[in-house]
C-alpha cells in the first residue's frame, strides 16, 4: 500500500510562520483559560462558589471541578481525534478555540449569591465544557504543525506549539496575579472576573489567524486517495499500541506538573500552615513558566541533533529526583526559594515537554496521527491524571506533612521515564519518503503566503 508520510512537500517560509503562529496561540488560548480555572480553584472559587462549606471541604469541592475538565478531556480527545483524521485538523482546532474561549467567558459572568446552587451547576458544566474543548485541541495544533514542518527541524516548530502550555499558563497566572492586587473585597466581587472575559478576545484573534491556513499536504494526500481509516481510533490502538502507550506514559509527567504547579503549589503555600501571601506564591510561579517557556524551543531544536528520547530521559529521571526538594522549598513560603523550585521545575519540564510535542506526533502514519496523539495524550495520560488534584489534596497530611504526595508525583515520573526508554527514537522518521502531493480541488499552501 502507498504511505504518505511526514515530508510536507514544499511549504513557504512564511506560511510555515502563520501555521505555527496560528497552532500555538490556540494552545495558548486553551492553556490561559486551563490555568484560570486552576489557579481560582485554588484562590476564589471555594470562597465563592463553597462558601457555606467547611474550608477544608470548599478545597476538595473547588479541586474536584478542577478534575471534571481533565475527565472530560479524554472525551473530547476521542471525539476530537476521529474527526481529525475523518474530516481535517483545520476545522477541528477552529472548533476547539471558539468552544473554550466562549465557555470560560460565561465563567467570567456566573452569579454568585442569589442563586448559588445554580451558579456552582453552572461552575461545573462550563469546566466540563472547558476540558471537552482542550481535548480536542491538544493533538491537533502539534500535528498542523508537524505536517508542515521540514523534516530536519520538526522538534523545533513542534516545540512553538509546546510553549502553548506554559505561555497559557504564564499569562493566565500573571493576569490573575494582576487582579489579585486589587483590595481583597474588589478582587473577590469582580476582578477575578475579567481575565475570564479577556478569553473571547484571544479566541477573535486566533480564530481570525486559524480561517487563514489550510489543511496540510499529507492529510490532503490521504484524502485525496481514499487512504483515510475509517475507524482511526481503532486502528491506532491496533496497529500501535507501544506507540499509543509510551506516548501516553511520557504525557503523565507534563500533565501532572501542570497541575502541581498551576494549582496544589499555590493552595500548599497560601494555606494557613505555610501562610505565604498569594501575590508572592504567584509571581513564584510566573517565573518558573517564564523559564519553562525560554528553554522549551532551545531543548526542541537540540532533540533534532541528538534525538528526543536521551532529553526526555534526562528530564524525567531528574524530575523524580527533585520532587522532594521542590515540596520541602514550597513549604518554607519564602518567596526565593519558591522561585528556585519553581525555576527549576520549569528547566526540567522544559527538557521533557520541548522535544515530546515532535516525538507524540512522529510516533503515528497520517491516516491515524491526530488520533494516536489524542489517545495517548488526551485519553489515556489524562484519564490518569483526571483526579490528581483531588489525591494530592487527600494525601497531604493535617500538618501538611508532603511525604505521600512526594511519592505519588515522584512515582508517576518514574512511569514517564519507563516510558522514554520503551518508546522508538523518531527523529529521523520520515526522511526520504516521497513528499505527500495536495489535492487539486484545496489551495497549496505554498501560494498561501
Amino acid at each position: 500500500m502507498t504511505t504518505f508520510d511526514l515530508n510536507p512537500g514544499p511549504v513557504s517560509s512564511g506560511y510555515l510562520r502563520r501555521v505555527s503562529v496560528a497552532s500555538s496561540l490556540g494552545t495558548v488560548l486553551e492553556w490561559y483559560d486551563f490555568s484560570l480555572y486552576a489557579t481560582a480553584s485554588a484562590a476564589v472559587f471555594p470562597a465563592i462558589f463553597f462558601k457555606e462549606a467547611d474550608p477544608f471541604v470548599g478545597g476538595l469541592a473547588s479541586f474536584a471541578t478542577l478534575a471534571l475538565g481533565y475527565f472530560a478531556r479524554p472525551l473530547g480527545a476521542l471525539v476530537g481525534g476521529h474527526l481529525g483524521d475523518r474530516i481535517g485538523r483545520k476545522k477541528l482546532l477552529i472548533f476547539s478555540m471558539l468552544t473554550m474561549g466562549v465557555a470560560s467567558a460565561l465563567i467570567g459572568v456566573l452569579p454568585t449569591s442569589s442563586v448559588l446552587s445554580w451558579a456552582a451547576a453552572l461552575l461545573l458544566l462550563l469546566r466540563l465544557i472547558q476540558g471537552f474543548a482542550l481535548g480536542t485541541e491538544a493533538a491537533g495544533a502539534i500535528v498542523l504543525v508537524v505536517e508542515n514542518a521540514p523534516p530536519r527541524r520538526r522538534g523545533l516548530f513542534a516545540s512553538f506549539v509546546g510553549l502553548g502550555a506554559p505561555l497559557g499558563n504564564l499569562l493566565g497566572t500573571g493576569i490573575f496575579a494582576a487582579f489579585a492586587s486589587l483590595p481583597s473585597e474588589a478582587f473577590m466581587s469582580w476582578g477575578w472576573r475579567v481575565p475570564f472575559l479577556l478569553s473571547i478576545v484571544l479566541a477573535a484573534i486566533g480564530l481570525a489567524i486559524r480561517f487563514g491556513i489550510h489543511e496540510t499536504s499529507a492529510f490532503q494526500a490521504v484524502r485525496a486517495n481514499d487512504l483515510r481509516a475509517k475507524l482511526p481510533l481503532w486502528e491506532a490502538m491496533r496497529r500501535s499500541p507501544r506507540a499509543v502507550l509510551s506516548v501516553a506514559g511520557v504525557y503523565l509527567t507534563s500533565n501532572l506538573w501542570s497541575v502541581v504547579i498551576g494549582a496544589f503549589s499555590i493552595a500548599l503555600a497560601t494555606s494557613a500552615a505555610v501562610g505565604a501571601s498569594q501575590s508572592s506564591v504567584l509571581l513564584s510561579v510566573v517565573t518558573g513558566f517564564i523559564v519553562e517557556v525560554i528553554f522549551i524551543p532551545v531543548f526542541g531544536a537540540l532533540s533534532d541533533q541528538v534525538g528526543r528520547r536521551v532529553l526526555m530521559l534526562v528530564g524525567t529521571v531528574a524530575l523524580v529526583i527533585w520532587t522532594y526538594p521542590y515540596f520541602q522549598l514550597i513549604k518554607t513560603g519564602d518567596f526565593s526559594q519558591m522561585v528556585i523550585a519553581q525555576c527549576v521545575a520549569g528547566l526540567l519540564l522544559a527538557a521533557v515537554y520541548g522535544p515530546l510535542q515532535a516525538a507524540a506526533t512522529e510516533a503515528f502514519p497520517t491516516r491515524y496521527r491526530y488520533s494516536g496523539n489524542s489517545l495517548a495524550n488526551g485519553f489515556f495520560a489524562n484519564l490518569v491524571i483526571a483526579p490528581a488534584t483531588v489525591i494530592m489534596a487527600a494525601l497531604l497530611g493535617a500538618d501538611h506533612t508532603v511525604g505521600l504526595v512526594v511519592v505519588y508525583v515522584g512515582g508517576t515520573v518514574l512511569v514517564s521515564a519507563i516510558a522514554v526508554v520503551i518508546m522508538r527514537e523518531s527523529r529521523n522518521s520520515g526522511a526520504g519518503d516521497t513528499p505527500a502531493v495536495p489535492s487539486a480541488d484545496t489551495p497549496s499552501p505554498v501560494s498561501a503566503d
